[in-house]
C-alpha cells in the first residue's frame, strides 16, 4: 500500500472508488472528475498496486482555513489505520492553519471516527454550519 500527494488519478480509478462507497451523487451529476481533483490544495491517495484504494482531499487558503472535501476509503480496506492516516497527514500538513473545517454525513460510525481524531462538531464551540444545494 502506498500514500501518495497531488496524484491525479485517472477518471475511471475516481469513479470506481466513489462508487465503491455509494456516493452516487457523484456519478449521477456531470462532474468532471479530474476538476475535482485538480483544483484542490492538497490531496493524498492512496493505492494497492495500481488500485486507487483510497483519498483525502482539501481546501485552503493556507493560513485561517482549511475544508476537507472529501475522505474515502474503499469499504474491503476501512477499519486498517488507512483514514486515520489520511487525516493525520493533512492536519501535520496544515499545522499551522487555525481552522479546520470537515462537513460529513451524521451517522454514528462516522461521528466516532472524528471524534476519535479529537475533532468537535461544530456545536462544541458555540458555531452553527448553513449549506445550500444547487440543482437538487
Amino acid at each position: 500500500m502506498s500514500y501518495s500527494e497531488h496524484t491525479i488519478p485517472d477518471t475511471e480509478n475516481l469513479k470506481k472508488l466513489y462508487a465503491s462507497v455509494g456516493w452516487w451523487n457523484y456519478l449521477s451529476t456531470d462532474y468532471d472528475f479530474q476538476a475535482l481533483i485538480k483544483n484542490m490544495d492538497y490531496v493524498v491517495t492512496v493505492w494497492e498496486d495500481s488500485e486507487l484504494i483510497g483519498l483525502i482531499r482539501a481546501l485552503s487558503d493556507d493560513c485561517s482555513v482549511v475544508f476537507g472535501q472529501d475522505i474515502l476509503i474503499k469499504l474491503q480496506y476501512q477499519r486498517q489505520g488507512i483514514g486515520r492516516k489520511l487525516i493525520t497527514m493533512t492536519l501535520h500538513r496544515y499545522k499551522h492553519v487555525r481552522q479546520i473545517i470537515l462537513i460529513t454525513d451524521n451517522s454514528e460510525k462516522t461521528n466516532n471516527f472524528y471524534r476519535s481524531l479529537n475533532m468537535n462538531k461544530l456545536e462544541n464551540y458555540n458555531c452553527n454550519g448553513f449549506m445550500i444545494l444547487n440543482n437538487t
